[in-house]
């Protein structure tokens, strides 16, 4: 019985095409380009299918360990040896930089000073802030004072009249 579905993109020629790819260490969308499909596919299909992918892994390391033959067979001219061992050995073997200072190195400013100065606009600055988010009442918000005058009898003082804030 066969199998319901979209058919696979994946036909030999395809799958030739993405190990061409690999082997020269190229990423999968290049791969995708050329083999005309979507890197989804690509990574749907490795998921599905480990062993394509330990395949293409190691096709992808070949160019890496030709690149080291060559390296390692060049070896002989002393240029190319010398390159080779500054890197792989930097600690012996690559040019070292020392930079010597005598001398004080002096500023305009004194580092108290300049962080004094830092300070100082700093607090100035959340001071305008904060003076400016104040909020001031008008003339005519301010409270009003009313003074009610009525009939007092004779035990009430001045200091005891009704009071009334508005």
């Amino acid at each position: 019985m066969a199998e319901a579905g979209r058919p696979t993109v994946f036909t030999d020629e395809v799958c030739r095409k993405i190990e061409e790819v690999a082997a020269l260490d190229g990423s999968v969308e290049e791969m995708a380009f050329y083999a005309g499909i979507h890197r989804t596919s690509i990574y749907n299909y490795f998921k599905a299918n480990h062993d394509f992918f330990d395949k293409i892994q190691s096709l992808r390391e070949r160019p890496v360990l030709i690149a080291r033959q060559t390296v390692v067979n060049s070896l002989s001219d002393p240029n190319h040896a010398f390159r080779y061992i500054e890197r792989k050995r930097p600690k012996e073997f690559a040019p070292q930089s020392k930079i010597e200072h005598s001398g004080s190195i002096e500023t305009p400013i004194a580092a108290e000073q300049l962080a004094s100065a830092a300070a100082d606009a700093i607090r100035e600055k959340y001071e305008t802030e904060l003076r400016a988010s104040i909020v001031r009442p008008q003339i005519n918000d301010a409270p009003q004072i009313v003074v009610e005058l009525g009939q007092r009898s004779p035990e009430q003082t001045i200091e005891a009249l009704p009071l009334t804030i508005l």
